[in-house]
């Protein structure tokens, strides 16, 4: 009988962190928090709004081009701060970020993003790839970043 309700109960536990685990994804929530919070982000905000970024979020608009704009937002307000979050142990899906900032919905003054990020103290592999993306989103856009 002991063996079956422990058993039991670590069913329960790993249902409840997959479902917490799934509620990350995709959070309007979470994008509502970084938007009222925008002039005073902490780790713990900027990590959790990176938690909600998730390939499954493709087809819901309203997450896409909000989490979208937000991305920018704290890039650009909190460069070095989002560094320290995207470069944390706990941040798995930093690959998905980075197609979201490469597809940016609206005109952001790519090369002030660009300034920014050259001068973080980061993973030179991780600021490249964002300085390449940002180059490449700018001749997109028939504008080219003084490097």
């Amino acid at each position: 009988m002991r063996k079956i309700l422990s058993i039991l109960i670590i069913l329960l536990i790993l249902t409840s962190i997959s479902t917490f685990a799934q509620s990350e994804k995709c959070d309007i929530n979470k994008l509502l928090i970084i938007h009222e919070n925008m002039d005073n982000l902490t780790f713990q905000m900027i990590e959790d709004f990176l938690f909600t970024f998730d390939e499954s979020c493709e087809n819901n608009v309203e997450y896409s081009e909000w989490s979208t704009e937000l991305l920018f937002k704290v890039i650009d307000k909190w460069t070095n701060l989002y560094f320290k979050v995207l470069t944390s142990e706990k941040i798995t899906n930093d690959n998905c970020i980075l197609k979201t900032f490469s597809d940016p919905l609206l005109d952001y003054n790519f090369q002030k993003i660009y300034d920014k990020i050259k001068v973080v103290e980061t993973v030179e592999n991780i600021k490249s790839c964002y300085l390449n993306v940002l180059i490449e989103i700018a001749k997109n856009d028939g504008l080219e970043i003084e490097r």
